[in-house]
């Protein structure tokens, strides 16, 4: 008996230690892909450099007033001046110490779903090292705002306790003054609140617990957009489509939401994502409609636009989330080293195919927690159904992980974990 123990403590060791060294050659891989110390700019970095800049040139009231990822600036400013190093490298190995962070976080978080194994934990976890692997060297603030949200998700799933429910609040805000997708977590864990303790408490009981947790959340909210709302009388939310010449906020003339409107609707060019959109071929299209309004607002384009609507937020639950949770495990290959399978549509379907038959197989797991799943699924929901234009995969660094749990437990079912492991391990790299 004693020798099986051993055995058994020995495999867990093994299994940490593996996946350990999968995470630091993933960060070793990031640097070297993404140089920590270079001054080129990828993606978003630029913008929240200029916002870093903007709060320690003209103080905390006046970033706080922008309502752009204040706490990400201030995170980043704070950490740059500690170790004096600049904003842009700041930010960049901010994201590396909150992605080991998450990493921690995700593994608490996968105990609590019932009957989990500790192979299948790590499983989990190595398929969000991959899907967040691309993320790493970036100074954007995902995978900081995530481990606010992962935190408060343990919290309210741990404790009853009042001071939890509103110090989840709390941790929600920040996530949420980080990156403002965390807004979409909201709800869905004010319903997971309530129906947690549904066969223990009574409803009015319930009720209060969730209004504890959502009312400290709103409290923050408040104090923190008053500085926005003295300066603009409106509450601001986060906008990229705006500079700053000698700290006053000037409208930037190029009009995402113009963007976001064209490719969805017209797209005359057919381009394959909104990224490959040009804005001259935006401005061209203006030029030759004068009479089509692109600057639509949500509830107008919903309107207007219905089936579209309906027609995208299908194709999102059905037809994305299966090829996103795919794609973060080896097998995805398939769909580049098959040559034979040319159509896109073709590759969706078998997705779909296998994703579902396997939640298929994996039913009973599904069924122990259900509530949990409701939690993840209701993210990805709510952001299919405001955003316009096709989801970002670092908006679901949160929920995939999660989502792609049935998965997990169905390859660790028959494969071995050292060998999945490897074979996800070597996906980074091929």
């Amino acid at each position: 008996m004693n020798d099986i123990k051993d055995i058994y403590k020995n495999y867990k060791k093994y299994l940490h230690l593996f996946t350990f060294a999968f995470i630091l050659l993933v960060i070793i891989h990031s640097l070297i892909k993404f140089p920590i110390l270079s001054p080129v700019e990828v993606g978003d970095e630029g913008y929240y450099r200029l916002e870093v800049e903007h709060l320690a040139k003209f103080g905390l009231y006046n970033s706080l007033s922008q309502g752009t990822s204040v706490v990400y600036s201030c995170f980043i400013y704070l950490f740059a001046k500690v170790f004096s190093i600049k904003f842009l490298v700041s930010a960049r190995i901010l994201t590396i110490l909150f992605f080991l962070v998450c990493c921690r976080l995700f593994l608490k978080c996968f105990e609590l779903f019932k009957d989990i194994s500790y192979s299948e934990k790590y499983m989990g976890l190595a398929f969000f090292v991959f899907i967040a692997s691309k993320w790493l060297m970036k100074g954007l603030p995902d995978l900081v705002s995530i481990s606010f949200l992962l935190t408060a998700f343990y919290l309210l799933s741990t404790s009853n306790k009042y001071k939890y429910l509103i110090f989840s609040g709390i941790l929600i805000f920040i996530g949420f003054a980080i990156k403002p997708t965390v807004l979409f977590a909201l709800l869905a864990l004010t319903i997971f609140v309530f129906l947690k303790n549904r066969k223990k408490q009574t409803w009015i009981q319930n009720a209060i617990r969730s209004s504890l947790f959502i009312f400290s959340f709103i409290f923050c909210f408040v104090i923190y957009h008053i500085p926005g709302f003295q300066t603009y009388h409106k509450l601001m939310l986060e906008d990229k489509s705006h500079y700053y010449v000698n700290g006053i906020r000037l409208k930037d003339s190029q009009n995402w939401n113009e963007l976001n409107i064209y490719y969805e609707l017209y797209n005359v060019n057919n381009k394959p994502n909104k990224w490959s959109v040009t804005w001259t071929e935006v401005d061209s299209f203006k030029q030759q409609h004068p009479d089509i309004n692109l600057n639509l607002t949500y509830p107008e384009y919903v309107k207007n636009h219905s089936f579209l609507w309906a027609k995208k937020l299908s194709y999102s639950i059905f037809i994305s989330l299966p090829c996103q949770i795919q794609r973060g495990f080896f097998f995805a290959k398939w769909t580049s080293i098959n040559n034979i399978v040319k159509n896109t549509n073709v590759i969706y379907a078998i997705s779909f195919l296998i994703i579902t038959g396997i939640y298929f197989f994996e039913l009973k797991f599904i069924k122990q927690n259900v509530l949990l799943f409701s939690v993840f699924f209701l993210y990805f929901s709510f952001l299919s159904i405001y955003v316009i234009p096709q989801l970002e995969d670092n908006w679901l660094l949160y929920c995939l992980p999660f989502l792609a749990l049935p998965v997990v437990k169905f390859l660790v079912r028959y494969v071995n974990i050292m060998i999945l492991l490897t074979l996800q391990f070597l996906y980074v790299f091929i």
